[in-house]
């Protein structure tokens, strides 16, 4: 009976349903599926009204690629698997999301295109990058989809192979990460990451960027502006 659930009962049988999954997924599907259902037997008075906590994890630290692992990418294919890479890597933008986008969404006058953001629910309008501009312009037929491929696995069907033969760890997704890395790096705001690629909230941001290290020291380096910079530090004994 729904009265008789208790969260550690949707916990276990989380982890139960899902054993191989993270707890950012189960949270995802599980968690909040279930708190969806009790709210509304809560609301038509069929339950009591329970809260289910989610399952703890830590933030996973961004995936982007080593140094040069673009250029060795890009210098060894043609073609769609070079606009492809180009894409992603220029945009930023999910593998599906990038396989999605069909001509008549894709304004080369203006140098816009519009992409249907699936995890929002949304479109959302994004400026193309110089770089894939002309790449778009030269292609003869411009009917259907960008992309001939309508999957993910798809694509790695030669993006794996690819990977393999050159040495490198890659995956589509690492291309998002470089992307607002890169941009955090030259010293964009989340707001100016968000206006340019398909991120449609600020915070998420966040969970695709690195620290700008020398930008945070100079940040830091702030703090002592206007301070006696001739005053003398002081030496710390040693212990006993």
């Amino acid at each position: 009976m729904v009265e008789d659930i208790t969260p550690g009962f949707v916990q276990a049988l989380a982890k139960r349903l899902r054993p191989a999954q993270t707890p950012q997924s189960l949270n995802r599907h599980v968690i909040a599926v279930m708190s969806m259902v009790i709210n509304k037997c809560a609301e038509d008075n069929r339950c009591h009204f329970i809260k289910i906590p989610r399952f703890k994890f830590e933030t996973p630290l961004p995936r982007t690629t080593r140094y040069g692992v673009e250029q060795r990418l890009l210098d060894n294919t043609e073609g769609y698997h070079y606009l492809f890479l180009t894409f992603i890597f220029e945009q930023g933008t999910r593998i599906t999301e990038t396989l999605s986008l069909e001509w008549e969404k894709v304004d080369l006058q203006n140098e816009i295109f519009e992409l249907r953001i699936n995890k929002a629910k949304t479109w959302k309008k994004i400026p193309m990058s110089s770089v894939v501009s002309p790449i778009l312009k030269s292609i003869p037929d411009k009917t259907g989809y960008v992309f001939p491929w309508r999957a993910r696995s798809s694509v790695y069907k030669w993006l794996t192979p690819l990977r393999r033969r050159l040495g490198i760890e890659f995956t589509p997704h690492m291309a998002r990460h470089d992307f607002a890395t890169i941009m955090n790096e030259e010293g964009s705001t989340s707001t100016d990451i968000l206006s340019v690629s398909s991120w449609t909230n600020e915070a998420s941001i966040k969970r695709y960027t690195n620290v700008n290290m020398p930008y945070a020291k100079s940040v830091l380096s702030r703090k002592n502006v206007g301070k006696n910079k001739g005053s003398k530090t002081k030496a710390i004994e040693n212990k006993g």
